[in-house]
């Protein structure tokens, strides 16, 4: 028999550890101390996630598998206090200010945090960088809720609405949104999330991916780089299911926002409704691409082509809208082969690798 050739030990010991943001300030779970004196990678995998570079496999950080109850319920009580004692009093057009600075933060800072996705997540830097322009479109929307759908932050009024009879609708900020974002779109994510809540009023205590937390750090950091953003209003905690669990089943949390795959969202949107929480949860899917071939001019299909493969393929196929399924239609059965031949051809020319690879 052969033994087995073991690859040497990695040495964990001396990776810096990602913590938490809470009330405005990072924060280790309490029993750091001791795992600093640990150097066994046995012992520190089982209580920490190791983010590599895919493309190098290089040990990059680690990240707590589980946050400890008291650093959940330090977020949650930290999101609960700002919320109730100020931002939910601070106006909408302050709120909003705030929110245009940190989008100046982010467009300067687009080029960082798309070194940061490519580098943690393995994106192109074409695709890292569309993640990152993607969540400012979000953010771009979240600065504009004054002029563009104030009524639907503010409320409505109408006066004589019926015989004697004034109408009146007020919309109140919910109070703690938990957050909880997948690892394939590090910045565009979060950035669908918590800047539409503080919009609106609300606090946020954010989940990232522990395979892809710096973007998310990043963010936090050019967020409490302005002077007047309150503490509290946006807190940042790592974990596992547990650790979702317990903030998720918190008292002051109010709603649940969730990206991921089917099994977990379902399970955490069934929690968050036996709970009477609000929430909104986005799965998996599977996406369908329809080309009607009898339609298509020489142009036409290759735009089509190009773009069915992009769809399939591009981040490695890993976005919910990637496509799974091609459906060609039309009455000439020669171009429908035509179509699926060319689509075959354009997958097989397709270069793996990595940006180190050329």
């Amino acid at each position: 028999a052969v033994a087995e050739k073991l690859e040497p030990e990695e040495d964990w010991s001396t990776l810096p550890t990602m913590p938490h943001f809470i009330d405005g300030e990072w924060c280790m779970n309490k029993d750091e101390a001791e795992v600093s004196t640990i150097s066994n990678s046995r012992q520190l995998s089982e209580m920490y996630t190791i983010v590599r570079n895919p493309a190098t496999g290089e040990a990059l950080k680690r990240v707590p598998r589980e946050a400890s109850d008291t650093v959940v319920d330090s977020a949650m009580n930290a999101a609960q206090i700002a919320f109730s004692t100020t931002w939910k009093h601070v106006p909408l057009l302050k709120r909003l200010q705030i929110l245009s600075e940190f989008r100046e933060l982010v467009v300067k800072d687009v080029s960082n945090l798309a070194s940061i996705i490519t580098t943690e997540l393995g994106k192109t830097p074409a695709d890292a960088k569309g993640d990152v322009l993607r969540g400012l479109e979000v953010l771009d929307y979240a600065c504009t809720l004054s002029s563009s759908s104030s009524h639907g932050v503010l409320g409505t009024s109408s006066i004589n609405f019926s015989s004697n009879l004034d109408a009146r609708q007020l919309h109140e900020p919910l109070g703690v949104i938990l957050a909880v974002c997948p690892f394939n779109f590090p910045a565009m994510i979060p950035l669908w999330t918590f800047p539409l809540a503080l919009a609106c009023g609300n606090t946020v205590v954010l989940k990232p991916s522990a395979l892809v937390p710096t973007a998310t750090h990043r963010l936090i950091e050019l967020f409490y780089s302005i002077r007047n953003a309150p503490r509290g209003v946006l807190n940042v905690i790592h974990g596992n299911e547990r650790t979702v669990t317990h903030a998720l089943e918190h008292k002051h949390t109010r709603a649940l926002t969730f990206v991921g795959s089917t099994p977990v969202g379902t399970a955490l949107y069934s929690r968050a409704c036996a709970r009477g929480l609000r929430a909104v949860c986005n799965l998996g899917a599977k996406n369908h691409a329809v080309v009607v071939a009898d339609e298509l001019s020489t142009a036409g299909m290759k735009s089509a082509i190009g773009n069915v493969v992009g769809g399939a393929f591009g981040a490695s196929g890993q976005r919910c809208m990637a496509v799974s399924v091609l459906v060609v239609v039309g009455r000439d059965e020669k171009r429908r082969k035509s179509v699926i031949e060319e689509v075959v051809e354009c997958g097989k020319r397709l270069k793996l690798g990595t940006v180190e690879d050329g």
